[in-house]
């Protein structure tokens, strides 16, 4: 990965995951040799060999009731195993450890871990998982973890994952690339489900040294080991192999052939889930009869696909439809403007959008830089989260939608001195945008209320501001110095408030009952720093507030801090 550019986004560069040296005999388990299909009904394992003959025994180490199995024909089967199914509420998981015996000797023994469940993808009822029709309320990852690159410990995935499962998140998409196996067996733990990528790239390249130099030799051996390594995750429900890719966005008649291989290795590795692609120019790649050559159709945000869900689902009534890539919008933690801004209206006037209506007739906010932008949820490529949530949980034949980010990523940055873009609903050191609250309020059933903006606007007394609440109860109070300013239910709730200093305060009701608050003071000058953290291992996450003389939060604060570390 030396050679740069070799991708849109942060590569990094050298050995950056996990690396094993493992040690056999001769007589071995092939590598990634076992292919592990659970069903209520049956848990069945195909194994492979290398090296020689040898018997084939198998058990499940947590059912020991269920004895240990010999294969036939080197397969192995357990009828009605009475296992647990594996959910994002409830992942169970269960290993499977092959042995192969020459007698009374054990020459090798595999474990591979597992889970049971069954998906569905319909094409009028969505998608199903276990039988339950689910939405999937996702979000794409790119690999990296900001200030730490490629390089990601095992712990702050985990902090991550818990960031995004407090949001309600259900999904993730892998941008655009196969994902760390370390990865992988924490959204097996912790409940994720996943869409595996394989390419960003066929043989018509994004970048000077992308993977389009190496795709005649690689992309078949490159796909087929991605899903061998990758098929007994049971959080793997799709697998992607591309995205937003030139031959597919362009309707061109040369990538035909290309997707129907793909399709077939895809089916040929792994006969129990369905493939996808992310396509961001739904209309020209439908025309040219990309649509039959996919199991699930993806669409990305770009092109105005995102407006032609019943168009499309009229006229190809037979296949079922996700956005893989949507919605685009953008937001930095602490930013905020009242007027709408369109990232592609300045170089396309008449670019595709839905409409978003400007919050004031006069912007109330100066003074953010320009590139920073609105935390109201007013600044978009084409369409604002709460349309884009809203289209999709109306459509019962939609299966979901994979925002584009969860976190801030490395890349896309569109010039120096900027490192990242301001997509993520999460900023690059783990703290969450007020976006993520609204999707928490859309995701999650435990009570919740947030609101926004902060209550610190020195210089603004007087000014009326927008405020917003977003919860999941059944109407919300807000409260300016213990006055309160009214009652809102549904899902607009906003106020304009005259701004004085003071304590904003925002209590959620379920009937009569108070079961959730959010409480915004206004900040004096900082004073101080507080710390906090969390361990986990070897890595501690620390986080360094600014607050003032009394202990409150100061929003506005951005002073250079000096850290020094020892032990």
């Amino acid at each position: 990965n030396s050679r740069q550019p070799n991708s849109r986004w942060y590569s990094g560069s050298g050995i950056y995951r996990h690396v094993w040296l493992t040690v056999t005999g001769p007589v071995r388990v092939a590598h990634w040799g076992t292919f592990v299909t659970a069903t209520p009904e049956a848990v069945e394992c195909a194994v492979a060999m290398d090296g020689g003959a040898a018997e084939i025994f198998a058990s499940i180490l947590e059912k020991t009731e269920l004895g240990t199995r010999n294969a036939e024909n080197g397969r192995v089967r357990f009828e009605r195993p009475g296992l647990k199914l594996w959910s994002p509420d409830e992942p169970n998981l269960y290993t499977l450890r092959v042995e192969l015996r020459r007698g009374a000797e054990v020459l090798d023994r595999y474990d591979t871990r597992f889970g049971v469940r069954t998906i569905r993808f319909d094409a009028n009822e969505g998608f199903f998982l276990n039988g339950r029709s689910v939405k999937l309320q996702g979000v794409n990852e790119h690999h990296d973890a900001g200030c730490l690159g490629a390089a990601v410990p095992d712990a702050v995935w985990r902090r991550r994952l818990r960031i995004l499962k407090a949001m309600g998140c259900n999904a993730i998409r892998t941008a655009h690339n196969p994902a760390a196996p370390a990865f992988l067996d924490l959204c097996d733990e912790m409940g994720f489900m996943v869409i595996e990528e394989a390419f960003d790239e066929w043989r018509d390249g994004k970048t000077p040294f992308g993977y389009q130099l190496d795709w005649d030799e690689w992309w078949e051996r490159d796909l087929a080991d991605m899903i061998r390594r990758d098929r007994n995750h049971p959080c793997i429900v799709l697998w992607s192999v591309g995205n937003e890719i030139k031959e597919v966005r362009q309707g061109r008649p040369e990538g035909l052939p290309i997707m129907k291989a793909l399709r077939e290795v895809c089916h040929r590795e792994d006969p129990t889930r369905p493939m996808t692609c992310g396509c961001c120019n739904s209309r020209e790649t439908l025309k040219a009869g990309y649509g039959p050559l996919m199991d699930v159709f993806g669409y990305n945000g770009g092109g105005g696909g995102c407006f032609d869900y019943e168009k499309d689902h009229a006229n190809y009534p037979g296949m079922p439809m996700l956005a893989t890539e949507h919605p685009h919008t953008l937001q930095t933690r602490g930013v905020y403007r009242t007027r709408t801004w369109y990232r592609d209206l300045a170089r396309n006037p008449n670019v595709e959008r839905m409409e978003i209506p400007h919050l004031t007739a006069e912007e109330v906010f100066t003074g953010f830089d320009e590139h920073y932008q609105s935390s109201y949820g007013n600044a978009v490529v084409r369409m604002s989260i709460f349309d884009s949530w809203r289209r999709t949980k109306s459509l019962p034949y939609f299966c979901g939608e994979f925002r584009w980010t969860g976190f801030d990523y490395l890349g896309e940055c569109y010039g120096w001195p900027a490192k990242s873009w301001n997509f993520g609903i999460i900023d690059l050191a783990g703290f969450p945008k007020d976006a993520h609250y609204f999707y928490q309020s859309q995701w999650t059933t435990a009570p919740m209320v947030h609101v926004l903006p902060h209550w610190t606007w020195p210089g603004m007394e007087g000014k009326t501001i927008p405020v917003i609440c977003y919860s999941n109860c059944d109407r919300v109070e807000l409260f300016l110095n213990d006055q309160s300013l009214g009652c809102r239910e549904g899902d607009e709730r906003r106020w304009d408030v005259p701004y004085q200093p003071g304590t904003l305060r925002a209590v959620a009701y379920r009937g009569e009952k108070v079961v959730a608050s959010c409480v915004h003071e206004t900040a004096g000058a900082p004073a101080a720093l507080r710390l906090s953290g969390e361990q986990d291992g070897d890595i501690a996450h620390v986080t360094v507030d600014v607050v003032d003389a009394q202990g409150r939060f100061v929003p506005h604060a951005n002073p250079d801090i000096t850290i020094e570390v020892t032990g």
